[in-house]
């Protein structure tokens, strides 16, 4: 059964449900569309960005805004098909936010092969090992679980997240940041 690794102390979680209680009520205040509309866009600029960015991508916070209005950047096309298709994803993730499906294997797999190969088909679970090295020494930093476990794995973290979601223990952001953790 999927576990979190950690546990929030009762001061934190007690702020953290204070911080909840007022986006509730902050949801409930009239905004402007146009606005909001706005805000997003920017918020999946930035995301899309600051995350492909620590992945290595070399393009600027202008030139992701630029690649996702589809310019094209001779000699660094990988990157600027990486920030394209990462907002894509986030862009899913509004879309399915909205409509408020379960979170599963399906859809965490679906919105994978859009970030990862730019096509909205449930990616399959890698077949062989793999690392995540230091790029300075070469020495290991992180060995994930063996490919023959990672399905077994996804389907643990997809109920956990749908049992969390259903049950209502931890905000939502919280629920978001411990299944990214994982």
């Amino acid at each position: 059964m999927f576990q979190p690794v950690f546990e929030l102390t009762l001061p934190l979680h007690r702020a953290i449900v204070e911080l909840e209680l007022l986006r509730n009520e902050l949801e409930r205040q009239p905004v402007d569309v146009g606005a909001l509309a706005g805000l997003r866009q920017t918020a999946r600029l930035r995301t899309s960005h600051f995350s492909t960015q620590i992945e290595g991508n070399q393009l600027t916070a202008q030139e992701v805004s630029q690649a996702v209005a589809g310019q094209r950047f001779p000699g660094r096309e990988r990157d600027a098909t990486e920030v394209r298709n990462y907002y894509a994803a986030l862009q899913l993730v509004e879309e399915l936010a909205r409509s408020s499906p379960s979170i599963t294997t399906r859809v965490i797999r679906t919105l994978h092969g859009l970030a990862w190969r730019g096509r909205r088909i449930a990616s399959r679970y890698r077949d062989g090992q793999n690392v995540i090295r230091d790029g300075r020494t070469g020495r290991i930093v992180y060995l994930p679980p063996e490919a023959s476990d990672v399905a077994a794995l996804m389907n643990e973290l997809a109920d956990w997240i749908t049992g969390e979601l259903a049950r209502h223990h931890w905000p939502i952001p919280i629920v978001a940041a411990l299944a990214h953790y994982q």
